[in-house]
């Protein structure tokens, strides 16, 4: 089991008003963009991040995503036969783009 959160610091160049991250497992809790908690969709393979208007030509913001839960892939964390621990990730989630932005999104 795993919790955490993290803080992206995302800089937008294109007319996109979703940030599609990709994200198999865990459950995600709650999205926070610039401070200010949003209403995210989650599918199987996606938590997908409703973005604030343009500033401009380029606008650089922050998204916070809460999450918790079991993982199944992606990530392996075991201990090794010394009880060390290791961490590596397989060739799923190397394949997976970390993360993409939509054009109108209207799912």
């Amino acid at each position: 089991m795993i919790a955490g959160r993290a803080v992206l610091t995302v800089r937008r160049y294109a007319a996109v008003d979703t940030l599609v991250l990709d994200l198999l497992e865990p459950r995600v809790d709650s999205v926070w963009v610039n401070a200010r908690a949003v209403a995210f969709r989650r599918d199987s393979t996606t938590v997908r991040v409703p973005l604030p208007p343009r500033a401009g030509a380029a606008d650089t913001f922050t998204v916070a995503v809460r999450y918790a839960g079991a993982v199944s892939d992606g990530l392996i964390v075991r201990q090794d036969s010394l009880k060390r621990w290791t961490y590596f990730g397989d060739k799923l989630a190397q394949s997976r783009a970390p993360l993409a932005a939509e054009r109108g999104s209207s799912q």
